[in-house]
């Protein structure tokens, strides 16, 4: 019952998140990241896969290990960080990163999802990119160098 009273709270947190940002991209995008993580984050990597564009994306053994990784690693470090959607901005997309923070730590980065779409119009997503603890210690220990 906690666990799930956590999952509703975190869940919540992730759609309240305000951020400058969200100015960029679809907000129809957003809801379809945040349900992503919702499903992924809840254990139901086949509900999360109904949210991926199929021909881009490949819903096999290793991207259904990723998710229940994913989970695993965000019931972790839940109840120690801050979940935020952001829409971020490169020169030729803009994609969802749906991340686990802690703000005071030297480290702040705890688990983060890159979510994007093929198009601005498009509902399905179209690429993933999973980014563990260990990762991002050492892009955040890199930016610093």
């Amino acid at each position: 019952m906690q666990n799930k009273y956590l999952v509703s709270m975190v869940l919540c947190l992730l759609a309240l998140q305000p951020s400058f940002a969200q100015s960029l991209g679809n907000i129809d995008q957003r809801e379809v990241a945040t349900n992503f993580m919702e499903y992924v984050q809840g254990g139901r990597p086949d509900r999360a896969a109904t949210l991926l564009d199929q021909t881009k994306v490949k819903y096999d053994d290793h991207l259904k290990s990723s998710m229940k990784g994913a989970a695993e690693s965000i019931r972790d470090v839940a109840e120690m960080t801050i979940p935020a959607v952001t829409a971020m901005k490169t020169d030729s997309t803009v994609f969802f990163r749906c991340r686990y923070y802690a703000p005071r730590d030297k480290f702040p980065d705890y688990y983060q999802v890159d979510i994007q779409f093929a198009n601005e119009n498009s509902l399905k997503i179209s690429k993933l990119i999973f980014y563990d603890r260990a990762t991002l210690v050492k892009m955040q220990t890199e930016k610093k160098d």
